[in-house]
């Protein structure tokens, strides 16, 4: 009885040693992972694959508390799930609505420090952001302009591009391996004739299997152990994820540095090439803007290739023949004195001043011009 005692009290000793030492990693970014909130408002999902058209999104109405060694972001909910203010579905005047991943809908920062409120600010048109996480990629934003952005009175969209996992996230091959669990959106086939199917799609036994979590939720909000574990855990399946195709070794070993901007394949692109062609379509005869953004390694690789990335020649070219505007975001901010401070320190999403430099250069697209010499006539008349 003694021995098991003893072992007891090692095993607890160990566990309270083994929680201190992870809490001092993280505050002082040796481990860049969610920090515990140790609040239960947290145990609901909020990140959900519950939208039966695009998949993952946020409940209405809902709040979620994200803590970092850098930031400390409450993000909240409007009726409809955007991480945004109440947007009335009809409105006068012009409004743009923005689509995106992560870093469009602010992924670490306050929201009056994002891209699209800074934009809201420059010109005084409302901008209605549809961004979200949880591996969202363009597939998923089409999706969502088509079911539920396009109900919303607008006279422009921009579409942003995430090079570094917009091609992975709309990898058919991934449906049964990586996202095995996960109800998302795919086109199988080749270009132009593309077929949507959805991986795991079950809806109701998705739903059933998100509030599953809300054990395992509830040990991450209150231990710093659990959440290096989820931590490393989601680390060893994104590095699956980058290297579930042959060619991509391939491409590492002849590269210094892996960058989507460089590394994609042609049935990426042509997928990504789609879904924009998709977008343009259902917007017109709205102006478009597609604006690409690149991360830490595709400016450390740009630096080491002369010219153009591919990627950004490839959209270039397309549109021209597509009819939207381009904005790549790797030749506008290459020659910025600090890169680093573009990011947060303790994630690879943009700071304020990542948002910041975005909002200047998107600041400068002709619409805005157009849009406020329209608004400006008819206060005339």
């Amino acid at each position: 009885m003694k021995s098991l005692k003893l072992i007891g009290f090692n095993i607890l000793i160990t566990l309270i040693l083994l929680e201190f030492g992870l809490f001092l990693a993280a505050k002082m970014d040796l481990l860049r992972m969610d920090l515990p909130s140790y609040s239960t408002a947290n145990i609901t999902p909020f990140w959900m694959d519950m939208d039966p058209n695009f998949g993952v999104w946020r409940p209405a109405n809902s709040q979620y508390r994200h803590l970092k060694s850098c930031f400390d972001i409450t993000y909240r909910t409007n009726s409809h799930g955007m991480r945004d203010a109440e947007r009335p579905l009809k409105r006068q005047g012009p409004r743009v609505v923005v689509l995106g991943d992560s870093f469009i809908e602010g992924y670490g920062v306050e929201r009056q420090d994002r891209l699209t409120n800074m934009l809201e600010r420059r010109t005084g048109i409302p901008h209605l952001n549809f961004g979200t996480s949880g591996n969202f990629g363009l597939t998923q934003s089409l999706l969502l302009y088509k079911t539920l952005a396009s109900r919303f009175d607008h006279d422009a969209v921009i579409i942003s591009v995430l090079p570094d996992n917009d091609f992975s996230d709309d990898d058919p091959g991934k449906a049964e391996t990586i996202f095995h669990d996960r109800y998302r959106p795919y086109l199988a086939g080749t270009y132009p004739n593309y077929k949507l199917f959805y991986s795991n799609p079950n809806i109701i036994k998705t739903h059933l299997r998100e509030y599953s979590k809300y054990v395992e939720v509830a040990f991450n909000e209150f231990s710093y152990t659990v959440r290096a574990y989820s931590y490393f855990k989601n680390y060893l399946k994104m590095m699956r994820r980058r290297n579930a195709q042959p060619d991509r070794g391939a491409m590492a070993n002849r590269k210094p540095v892996r960058s989507e901007y460089f590394d994609f394949t042609s049935e990426e692109f042509d997928r990504m090439r789609y879904a924009i062609e998709q977008i343009v379509a259902l917007a017109a005869p709205r102006p478009v803007l597609v604006m690409s953004i690149p991360r830490r390694s595709d400016y450390r690789r740009a630096g080491n290739e002369p010219g153009k990335a591919p990627l950004t020649r490839r959209l270039e070219a397309l549109s021209k023949t597509a009819n939207y505007t381009y904005l790549d975001l790797l030749e506008y901010s290459r020659g910025h004195d600090d890169l680093d401070r573009l990011f947060h320190s303790c994630d690879p999403h943009w700071s304020p001043a990542g948002h910041a430099m975005a909002a200047a250069a998107v600041s400068k697209w002709d619409y805005y011009r157009n849009a406020t010499a329209r608004t400006a006539t008819s206060a005339i008349k």
